[in-house]
């Protein structure tokens, strides 16, 4: 999986620091449990197109995002 953000565009001007994120491990299981208990949109016309742009985020985009952040590992 590449990271479309570990390198810094050609144009610029400072140099970003490396650091470290320090989250309670308490804190990431509630996020968890919120996440999974989460109800996603039922399917509308609005939230089903295509071209998100449209009409705001699409169902399938909070699924993703869902599954995103409950597969999340923040110990890299």
């Amino acid at each position: 999986m590449s990271n479309p953000y570990a390198t810094l565009p050609h144009k610029a001007s400072i140099q970003v620091d490396p650091f470290t994120v320090n989250i309670p491990q308490q804190d990431l299981d509630e996020l968890k449990v919120i996440l999974k208990h989460t109800r996603i949109p039922k399917e509308t016309f609005e939230n089903s197109h295509t071209h998100p742009e449209d009409y705001g985020v699409t169902r399938e985009w909070f699924i993703q995002a869902r599954e995103k952040w409950l597969d999340f590992d923040w110990y890299v």
